[in-house]
């Protein structure tokens, strides 16, 4: 079961992606050292955030805990095409 506290929904999604044939969803599962949870916390929702406002091509990014691991973190992201996916990495 997926935890999605509050914090992470804060970001105002107005754009509404269209999927494409070149459009390029990702997804990734991070496990963080349990001490360094809140470090990661800190570091990865303004990069986020940053993404969404300035990487042309970005067209989406979702993020949630493992309920009973929050150190374990789901990220989904919806890239325009593979050209935007490799310039955010």
């Amino acid at each position: 079961m997926l935890f999605f506290p509050p914090l992470f929904l804060t970001l105002e999604f107005t754009i509404q992606v269209q999927q494409t044939n070149e459009t390029r969803p990702n997804l990734v599962i991070v496990n963080v050292k349990p001490s360094e949870n809140e470090k990661f916390k800190a570091m990865v929702l303004p990069e986020m955030t940053q993404s969404l406002k300035v990487e042309p091509g970005v067209s989406a990014m979702y993020v949630a805990t493992v309920k009973e691991q929050s150190n374990r973190w789901v990220f989904f992201e919806i890239y325009a095409n593979d050209e935007t996916y490799t310039a955010h990495q």
